[in-house]
């Protein structure tokens, strides 16, 4: 069974993230590992302690967001994610008890994301700092594992969270109604928005991490408020991911509604929530930084519509297959770069007296995005099935 479910598991990834090249990704995250820890060591204020404690952090970081593959299991035996299943609810209808298919998914997650992520990413750490951390090598995967089995009985045994309940059809009437199925198959799936938060929260963790340790970003911290709100937007990609997460392209394909309402139904789905929390992350870094409150709302929500415009110009509909083509996502973050940078640039030297040329320059982005959000919908290939 456990040989079984690693090839579910290696189907479910090649399938979505297109085969062969799915399988160069640990090669991917070992470049990235050896990168990130040579230039800890070389260009930080950390040194090989901190670096072993960022990778046994990691590594229970990781157990959690394997395991809600749990949380998955779940959605589909609640018809979330339509008709799918996994091995791990096979135990009525195959002659296995449930406790033993249980165990076979955690060893099997332990065998699979050991070769995809653990393994490469204690490459660095043992290249650049030798057998000084072994230990906390060690420390990463126990952690992963302690991490995987919490998510995994979390997943299994939580109760509705209140996210299900305060959303319905009737309360979201200002929606489009393709929106307001985006939104509740969001809200209703396991874990519901605060999947969101945990997402948005990791990126912003290893965001303030850079410009804390590392002299080369110091400076984003002469305005670090109005630095923080530019990278809001480009940390918001992830909302735009999860609202494409739970239907396709396919599931439309008989009812007579046009790929361009769709394409912008999500549009309008992600706005209504990246929006409110984009307001939300600012007051709440206001209390630490409280200056220049006004003019970083302005840049947040600009950057948040900017992501939204890339994003949808680039992906459509299927922002999490695509941006795993390399191509596509050099090509998003080369656009992306084109307005982030130089606005993080411009806040390093942001003064009072700069307000107006700031906010143009926001202003400007602001409305070219929503020209692009107009007027340039992604073509999905698919077409109208007149009814």
């Amino acid at each position: 069974m456990i040989r079984r479910m690693v090839k579910e598991e290696w189907r479910t990834h090649s399938t979505l993230y297109r085969g062969a090249s799915f399988a160069t990704f640990p090669l991917v995250v070992a470049a990235f590992s050896l990168a990130f820890s040579w230039l800890t060591l070389t260009y930080s204020s950390l040194g090989p302690d901190a670096l072993g404690t960022a990778i046994t952090a990691l590594g229970g970081f990781l157990g959690l967001m394997v395991g809600s593959i749990g949380f998955s299991s779940k959605d589909a035996m609640e018809n979330v994610l339509g008709p799918m299943n996994l091995l791990i609810y096979s135990s009525r209808t195959l002659p296995i008890s449930e406790r033993r298919l249980v165990f076979d998914f955690l060893v099997k997650d332990v065998i699979y994301y050991t070769g995809l992520f653990l393994v490469p990413i204690a490459v660095g750490p043992l290249v650049f700092a030798g057998t000084a951390l072994l230990a906390d090598v060690a420390t990463m995967f126990g952690l992963f594992s302690a991490g995987l089995l919490l998510s995994l009985v979390v997943s299994r045994t939580t109760v509705t969270l209140p996210s299900t309940s305060l959303l319905s059809y009737r309360r979201l009437s200002f929606l489009s109604p393709l929106s307001k199925k985006s939104v509740l198959d969001l809200s209703r799936s396991s874990g519901g928005l605060i999947k969101i938060l945990f997402s948005a929260g990791l990126l912003t963790g290893f965001y303030w991490f850079a410009v804390l340790n590392f002299p080369a970003t110091r400076g984003l911290l002469s305005n670090p408020l109005l630095s923080f709100s530019v990278v809001i937007g480009t940390i918001n990609l992830s909302i735009y991911n999860w609202i494409n997460r739970y239907d396709t392209i396919d599931e439309y394909s008989y009812l007579p509604v046009e790929e361009n309402s769709l394409l912008d139904a999500k549009k309008e789905a992600y706005l209504f929530i990246a929006v409110p929390l984009t307001l939300f992350v600012v007051l709440a870094s206001y209390v630490l930084y409280p200056q220049n409150l006004a003019v970083s709302i302005i840049s947040a929500v600009t950057t948040t519509v900017f992501t939204l415009a890339v994003a949808a110009g680039l992906t459509g509909l299927e922002p999490n297959e695509k941006l795993f083509n390399s191509w596509i996502f050099l090509k998003f973050t080369l656009v992306n770069s084109l307005v982030v940078v130089p606005l993080l640039i411009f806040t390093i030297i942001y003064r009072p007296e700069m307000l107006w040329i700031y906010t143009g320059l926001c202003g400007a982005v602001a409305l070219a995005s929503s020209v692009s959000l107009v007027f340039r919908n992604q073509k999905t290939g698919w077409k109208v099935v007149e009814t």
